[in-house]
């Protein structure tokens, strides 16, 4: 009997390595050919990747140090990025893709650490979405939820999550499949997801529990809006992508790296460049290698 031939898809292909990278390192793709990215570790030291010239180039620096916990987030209608700064602080500011510095606006209501994420609406991804608002969970233990005013430059108190956000929680907003959802790894090694009702103001729990699966420390996740599907690392010491399919509520196994990620990250982004599409992995982590991968999604 002949043996058949099989293709191991998708393939991981190794690009430049990011320098020195530790707790806190988060990544924001710019829709075009950067992304962006904060080195973590207790500096402000701030990057960007050039997806076409696989080279890392040095920005001005975050106006504070970033650590666990810090995040970037895309706002393609102002063509900036919101950031926020971890490891227990209240830094708050957005970075000007046009003129390349940063802008500090209000403190964060509470310390973000562990598990805070940001999440923007935005009319450019989704017509009629309100360009006003920048919703912000502090995460680490707390049930808490806000909603940022960028007119007013002030934050709101929103409605509680069903149950504390820890370590590896990450909110998404799946502006084409449902623009009033925003989806919720819960992380602290729970594997429950929620959904937050924006025009509700509510709450609800998927009833599909990833079987054998936590969401913690260094989980990290990215929509997909033409398929559908959220792209999610499980978290530190894992080696897993998985994806949410938002049609059917189930979570399956999209690749897997070469080497254990490490370190609480922010550590991916997906990139369309023409017809092409690549979701991308930094390691994240103070260990050697200081590895970038990239993998084709063909299906």
């Amino acid at each position: 009997m002949g043996l058949r031939p099989f293709v191991d898809l998708p393939v991981v292909q190794w690009c430049e390595p990011a320098e020195f990278t530790y707790h806190g390192i988060a990544l924001a793709y710019d829709g075009g050919r950067y992304i962006y990215w904060l080195r973590g570790g207790g500096v402000p030291w701030f990057r960007r990747y050039d997806v076409l010239g696989d080279t890392h180039q040095g920005l001005p620096p975050a106006p504070w140090s970033a650590a666990q916990g810090s995040m970037l987030e895309l706002d393609p209608s102002r063509n900036r990025l919101w950031a926020i700064q971890g490891n227990g602080g209240t830094g708050f500011a957005y970075y000007d893709l046009a003129i390349q510095a940063w802008t500090s606006v209000a403190s964060l209501p509470a310390g973000s650490y562990f598990g805070s994420w940001i999440a923007h609406t935005c009319p450019s991804l989704r017509p009629g979405a309100n360009d006003d608002h920048v919703y912000y969970a502090p995460a680490n233990g707390s049930t808490a939820l806000y909603r940022y005013s960028v007119s007013a430059n002030a934050f709101t108190a929103l409605a509680s999550a069903p149950a504390g956000l820890g370590s590896g929680s990450c909110g998404v907003w799946a502006y084409n499949y449902d623009p009033d959802k925003i989806y919720v790894f819960r992380g602290g090694g729970y594997s429950d997801i929620y959904v937050y009702s924006i025009s509700g103001n509510s709450w609800a729990t998927l009833a599909y529990r990833p079987a054998a699966i936590g969401f913690s420390s260094g989980a990290h996740a990215v929509y997909d809006p033409e398929d559908n599907m959220i792209y999610v690392c499980p978290g530190e010491g894992t080696r897993s992508i998985l994806r949410l399919n938002l049609a059917t509520n189930e979570l399956e196994t999209f690749s897997r790296v070469p080497i254990a990620f490490y370190r609480d990250a922010r550590r991916l982004a997906l990139v369309k460049r023409g017809g092409a599409k690549f979701l991308y992995a930094f390691r994240g982590g103070d260990l050697v290698p200081y590895a970038v991968w990239r993998m084709p999604i063909y299906f």
